[in-house]
């Protein structure tokens, strides 16, 4: 099959702890460390996050007394898919990651598909990206397996 092209990324997937109300990180043989062992997403209630589009907000654990992983979650007209950026300091500089996240239909699953060192810095500039690397993720055989279909998902898209 040929596949869009797609710049390089690290996915991370999480299952739903009902009874914490946690996507628990799943493990694997080489951990992602840049993403939280937990996420918590919730209805964004700031306006300012509102205001730029944010429908959910995801946080990870707090450590010494800073929120990990904390974003607002934008739709990208893509049903159960969003983006955001992550902040993370290379060389003493503030870079802005790229983050993809789909939500599986069921909220069962949580897929994180991180951009390392990718900036997209105004919002709409962030969802064109996402829109042109969604079908290629959902494609990916890492989609594939973490949902056990990628048909569903590839309808949404046509």
């Amino acid at each position: 099959m040929n596949y869009p092209v797609c710049p390089s990324h690290t996915v991370v997937t999480y299952t739903n702890d009902v009874v914490t109300g946690r996507y628990l990180k799943d493990p694997t043989v080489v951990p992602f460390l840049k993403m939280p062992a937990y996420l918590k997403i919730s209805a964004t209630w700031d306006p300012g996050r509102k205001a730029v589009g944010a429908v959910y907000m995801m946080d990870g654990p707090t450590v010494k007394k800073v929120k990990t992983a904390h974003a607002g979650l934008i739709p990208t007209g893509v049903e159960h898919w969003y983006v955001t950026d992550i902040p993370d300091t290379y060389a003493g500089r503030i870079c802005r990651n790229t983050v993809v996240v789909h939500i599986t239909p069921d909220a069962r699953r949580l897929i994180v598909f991180y951009f390392t060192g990718l900036e997209k810095h105004d919002i709409p500039e962030r969802v064109r990206f996402a829109l042109q690397v969604i079908p290629s993720l959902v494609s990916s055989t890492h989609l594939g397996a973490a949902t056990g279909s990628n048909e569903g998902h590839l309808s949404a898209l046509r």
